[in-house]
C-alpha cells in the first residue's frame, strides 16, 4: 500500500471504480470489434510505452544502458501488440 494513504483500503472503491468504468469500455470495443477494438489497442499499447519511458527515465541510468531500454522497451511492446 502506498505510504501517503491514512486508512487501509481508503482506495479500494476507487480502484473498483476504475475498474467497472475500464471493463465497460473494453466490453463495449469488444462488442463493436474492429476498428473500435483496434483503436483500443492502439490507445492502451501508447500508454503503456508512455509509462515505459518514464520508468526508464526516473531510474537514473546513465549512457547505453538507458537508451537500450529507451528503445527495447517499445519494441518488445509493440512486438507484444502485433502477436
Amino acid at each position: 500500500m502506498a505510504s501517503g494513504t491514512t486508512k487501509a483500503g481508503s482506495d479500494l472503491w476507487t480502484r473498483v471504480g476504475s475498474a467497472i468504468v475500464l471493463f465497460a469500455i473494453a466490453g463495449t470495443a469488444l462488442w463493436f470489434g474492429g476498428i473500435a477494438f483496434g483503436l483500443l489497442l492502439l490507445v492502451g499499447g501508447a500508454l503503456v510505452v508512455v509509462e515505459w519511458l518514464a520508468l526508464v527515465r526516473a531510474m537514473g541510468l546513465g549512457g547505453g544502458a538507458r537508451a537500450a531500454l529507451m528503445l527495447l522497451g517499445p519494441v518488445a511492446i509493440l512486438g507484444a501488440m502485433a502477436g
